[in-house]
């Protein structure tokens, strides 16, 4: 009679076992990244030519300029097992640009400012290939769709404004932190993209179609983030 008393709680403690680590390889997770900079009289980060020539990083005229840049990340995820996460994410991105007694395009110096919103929805896959204590290296794949409206204003007067689509596909790099059980922390680092899309102007309708390939892994691309598994 203790014998099976014995193997029918090792049986249930084997099950409970299981499910656990059914429910932790299963888990949804809830997360977000944030990106953001702010940079006065130069180049911005993201078209840091490979060869840089004079004043490559930072501008040649006495106007004084800043951009500030902010990049917002929600995101779902469903933890397939220990390796791979697959989800969906959510994107809103916000660019501004003010210049101040530019000499052109007018003879006198005015004032120009450009201002830029995009959101955009995506799909992801992230693969964690090797783990170190409570680290976690991973390569995540993407597609998104996004829709840009630019306006430039000429002594906050509109003088153009742009709207644009594109796709974009890539892969990037990351680390995650394992806080606890529930909390990590995310770090991502940039990676391969490629970009197709098409512009068009408000007014006149006239537009073009753009592209872009590029790989950049630098500290100049770096989204930090939370993910809480539910």
């Amino acid at each position: 009679m203790k014998n099976i008393s014995l193997i029918v709680l090792i049986i249930l403690y084997a099950q409970s076992i299981h499910a656990q680590e059914s429910e932790a390889d299963h888990s949804f997770i809830l997360g977000g990244s944030v990106s953001f900079s702010i940079q006065t009289n130069n180049t911005p980060f993201s078209i840091f030519p490979v060869s840089l020539p004079v004043g490559g990083i930072y501008t040649v005229g006495l106007e004084n300029a800043q951009t500030s840049h902010l990049l917002l990340t929600p995101y779902i995820g469903k933890q397939l097992n220990e390796r791979w996460l697959v989800g969906m994410d959510l994107r809103y991105q916000s660019r501004n640009y003010e210049a101040r007694d530019v000499f052109f395009p007018d003879p006198a110096p005015v004032d120009i400012r450009q201002v830029s919103r995009g959101v955009g929805v995506g799909l992801f896959a992230r693969y964690s290939f090797m783990s170190v204590t409570k680290f976690d290296f991973y390569i995540q794949p993407f597609t998104q769709y996004f829709t840009v409206n630019d306006k430039e204003f000429i002594e906050e007067e509109l003088e153009n404004e742009n709207n644009a689509n594109y796709i974009a596909a890539g892969s990037d790099l990351g680390i995650t932190y394992n806080i606890s059980d529930h909390w990590r922390a995310t770090l991502r680092i940039g990676g391969l993209r490629y970009i197709n899309g098409s512009w068009k102007d408000v007014e006149t309708s006239e537009g073009n179609d753009f592209s872009s390939f590029g790989l950049s892994a630098s500290l100049a691309n770096l989204g930090l983030g939370v993910e809480y598994k539910l």
